[in-house]
């Protein structure tokens, strides 16, 4: 499974997913996502700014795939090796990805220090 991508909505939601498809409907194109994570950047109690990743959109189940038009997007971008590491902890079991065992265990909504 290819390595997720970062994307920025025209709405101005941050998002990081797994894109599995590409396709178009009545003439629009759009992206087929897996395990799409919103990220959400606070200050946390200690006064450091954290990032956290929540299933996005939360309604739906972790398996169920999303569509995305690209006229929804405004930008996308590969995201740091770091911040993909992040990712896989969290959704590395969902998403079928394999990672180095050495990267330590980070629970849902916990905080990632850039």
């Amino acid at each position: 499974m290819s390595d997720p991508i970062y994307i920025k909505l025209i709405s101005g939601e941050e998002l990081i997913g797994v894109v599995t498809n590409h396709g178009q409907q009545n003439e629009a194109p759009f992206m087929l996502f897996e395990h799409l994570a919103m990220i959400n950047v606070g200050q946390q109690s200690d006064g450091n700014v954290g990032i956290q990743l929540l299933p996005y959109p939360f309604i739906t189940d972790d398996n169920e795939p999303i569509r995305i038009y690209q006229s929804a997007i405004a930008l996308q971008g590969t995201p740091s090796q770091d911040f993909i590491n992040h990712y896989k902890t969290q959704f590395g079991k969902l998403a079928g990805f394999s990672f180095a065992s050495s990267i330590p265990e980070v629970q849902s909504g916990k905080a990632f220090h850039a």
